[in-house]
């Protein structure tokens, strides 16, 4: 099985080619013109967006969104409150030529996760990675302590675009400074959206998923700094409502092609197929 180099390149021209007439040129100076500087395309793009550092000292984001995948504004306010300090406040501003919905966003510090991500499946990761797998799980209690009203069971603001390009971390410390691009967070059942704790368990390469040799370890410490931060407790019913949701969000991610909208089954021989036999075959036992 072959992994495909990322190229930022190839994700930029994907996007305009989709949204022509519009062009890198005339984004690139709405950026200039809303936050001053030169703006610099940011090493790793979205999907379904084009995204750029601008701003005196590159501390502003621009990014100019796929009107199909635009943010919801209600559920990012939420994320806001409920996650403050690692989640961008922004300023959206309207259609760019009447076409791409644009956002101004305050520049997290940290780096992506994908960048200093352990990729030795021979051997365990540091104790930088253990404080990321302890903040992350802070960040699933912090969900849990404020779940929304709806029936029948708690809520999260639901990442479902959550991959680890999306993590800013300091690589000095481990610990994350920012949850960055939330084009499809909703309010879902908790638990949905676990699957982000398996891209801190391992990796990806032309072989396949690795689980890290200390993989069970932090597992065990996700779960138990969560129910250290938890305010509430958790039952019986809601650890199998979680395992529930859990799987359920799995599918959702990697059973469906989202590329055309969710209406198609994935593929055996594809990247995510692959990820759901790795995932799904996994228990997660210290829930």
């Amino acid at each position: 099985m072959d992994v495909e180099p990322y190229s930022a390149e190839s994700s930029i021209a994907s996007f305009f080619a989709a949204h022509a007439p519009v062009t890198r040129e005339q984004c690139d100076e709405y950026a200039v013109h809303l936050a001053g500087g030169t703006a610099t395309a940011v090493p790793i793009q979205g999907s379904f967006s084009y995204t750029v550092m601008a701003g005196d000292g590159k501390t502003k984001i621009i990014q100019f969104r796929d009107p199909s995948s635009d943010l919801d504004r209600k559920v990012l306010d939420l994320a806001g409150r409920v996650h403050q300090g690692i989640v961008p406040s922004y300023t959206f501003h309207g259609l760019f030529c009447d076409r791409l919905p644009v956002y101004a966003m305050e520049k997290l510090s940290g780096t992506p996760y994908v960048y200093v991500k352990h990729i030795d499946p021979l051997s365990d990761t540091s104790s930088e990675h253990s404080t990321t797998v302890g903040d992350f799980a802070k960040f699933f209690a912090t969900s849990w302590n404020q779940g929304q009203d709806i029936d029948p069971s708690a809520a999260e603001a639901m990442h479902r675009d959550y991959q680890s390009r999306f993590e800013l971390l300091s690589e000095k410390t481990g610990h994350i400074t920012g949850i960055i691009d939330w084009p499809e967070a909703t309010i879902s059942p908790f638990g949905m959206s676990l699957w982000g704790l398996e891209n801190l368990l391992g990796f990806m390469d032309h072989n396949g998923w690795h689980y890290y040799t200390n993989s069970d370890t932090l597992r065990s410490l996700f779960w138990e700094e969560f129910e250290r931060t938890s305010t509430k407790s958790l039952s019986s019913d809601d650890k199998r409502a979680i395992q529930i949701a859990r799987m359920a969000g799995l599918f959702l991610l990697h059973g469906f092609s989202w590329s055309t909208g969710g209406r198609e089954v994935v593929k055996e021989s594809s990247m995510s197929f692959k990820y759901l036999q790795a995932f799904c075959a996994t228990n997660d036992s210290s829930l």
